[in-house]
C-alpha cells in the first residue's frame, strides 16, 4: 500500500529535506490500497510507516485516504479524507511507495490547523532557503516553493478547504529567509499592529546589492547581500547571529561590509537575539527602521503590548513549536 502524508506530518518532512522531489503522475496513485489487500487497513498503514522508516515524524502522523473504508483513527495516526478538486502536480513522490503532499498543498493543509502567525513562519520557511533538522541544525537548500507557485496552486484549486486562509497569509511572506530568526525579525516589522507586529513594508530578503568597478577595488568583492532590505527606501536591518557573529574577525568583516554599504548610500543598523526576544529593544529597532521608511507611528488610543507580548509567545519559543500547537487536531 503506497502512503501519502500530509499536514502537520509533511511539513516536518519538507523542512528536514534538503531538495525538491518530483511530482507524482497521477495524485490517485498516492491513495489507493492494493486492490487484492485483505488486511485491516490500519494494520496496513502501520506496516507501511514501519516500513517506511517514518519515525523522525511526531504523533500522531497525519495521512491521507481516499475514503471512509481505509480511514483509521489511533494515537499514532490522523487520518484525512482525500481532498477533490486539487491541481494535478499537488503531490511529490519521495520513493518506496511514499507520497507527499507539495509544499504548496502542505500550506493550504496548514492553514486549516495553526494560528495565523506560526502559518506566515511556515510560509518563510518553504520559501527560504533554509530547513530544520530533528536535532534543530539548520540547512542550506534551494527555496521549496515561491510565492508565485503558492499563489498559482491557490487560484487552481480555489474549492479546497484552507485556500482563503493560505491567500491571506502569503500577503505577509518573504522569499529567500536563508534563518528562522531572519523570518522573525521580518515577521515582527512587517506583521499589522493587530497581529502583534509594527505594520512596515515587507522587506526583501537576503537582496544582492552588487558593487561597481570602482568599489569593488575598495571592498574585495562583487556583492553583498542584506537580510533585510527595502530598496525604494535604500535601507538594510541585519540579524547578528550570537552563534556565527563573534570575535574580532567578524568586527572587522561587518565593518568593512558596512562602510561598503555606505558608499553605495544604503543605511544599515543591525538586530540582535537579545533586542529581538525584548518588546522594548524592538520597539526602538522598529522605531528607526519606520523614520527610514518615512512612516510614523501614530499614537492611539489602542494599546497594542498584549498583541505584542501574544506573537513573541508563538514566535519565540522551541523551532517545533508550531508542530506541537496542532499535533493533537
Amino acid at each position: 500500500m503506497s502512503l501519502c502524508i500530509s499536514h502537520i506530518s509533511a511539513f516536518e518532512f519538507w523542512r528536514t529535506s534538503s531538495t525538491k522531489l518530483p511530482h507524482a503522475a497521477s495524485p490517485e496513485l498516492a491513495l489507493k490500497p492494493k486492490r487484492d489487500a485483505t488486511t485491516a487497513p490500519s494494520r496496513l498503514l502501520c506496516d507501511a510507516v514501519d516500513r517506511l522508516e517514518l519515525s523522525f515524524l511526531t504523533q500522531p502522523m497525519h495521512i491521507l485516504t481516499p475514503n471512509e473504508d481505509v480511514r483509521c483513527r489511533s494515537r499514532s495516526v490522523k487520518a484525512h479524507l482525500a481532498p477533490q478538486g486539487v491541481p494535478r502536480q499537488a503531490f511529490c513522490d519521495a520513493g518506496k511507495g511514499l507520497f507527499v503532499s507539495s509544499p504548496e498543498l502542505c500550506f493550504v493543509q496548514l492553514a486549516t490547523l495553526l494560528a495565523f502567525p506560526l502559518l506566515v513562519e511556515c510560509g518563510y520557511e518553504l520559501c527560504g532557503t533554509y530547513g530544520i533538522q530533528s536535532d534543530e541544525e539548520l540547512i542550506s537548500r534551494a527555496p521549496l516553493a515561491t510565492i508565485s507557485s503558492m499563489r498559482k496552486f491557490i487560484d487552481n484549486a480555489p474549492g479546497l478547504y484552507g485556500t482563503k486562509e493560505a491567500a491571506r497569509a502569503l500577503r505577509y511572506v518573504a522569499e529567500k529567509s536563508a534563518s528562522p530568526m531572519e523570518t522573525k525579525l521580518a515577521m515582527f516589522l512587517s506583521l499589522p499592529l493587530r497581529l502583534g507586529g509594527y505594520g512596515l513594508s515587507l522587506p526583501r530578503m537576503n537582496q544582492r546589492i552588487n558593487f561597481g568597478e570602482k568599489a569593488r577595488k575598495t571592498v574585495l568583492k562583487k556583492y553583498f547581500s542584506c537580510d533585510l532590505y527595502w530598496p525604494e527606501s535604500k535601507f538594510a536591518v541585519e540579524y547578528e547571529s550570537d552563534r556565527y557573529h563573534t570575535g574580532s574577525e567578524r568586527i572587522a568583516r561587518d565593518s568593512i561590509r558596512r562602510n561598503a554599504l555606505d558608499y553605495l548610500g544604503i543605511d544599515v543598523i543591525t538586530t540582535t537575539r537579545v533586542q529581538l526576544y525584548s518588546c522594548q529593544e524592538m520597539d526602538k529597532v522598529a522605531t528607526v527602521a519606520a523614520k527610514h521608511l518615512g512612516r510614523r507611528f501614530r499614537k492611539t488610543k489602542r494599546d497594542w503590548t498584549g498583541e505584542k507580548i501574544r506573537l513573541r509567545s508563538q514566535l519565540l519559543r522551541h523551532a517545533h513549536f508550531c508542530i506541537d500547537q496542532a499535533k493533537n487536531v
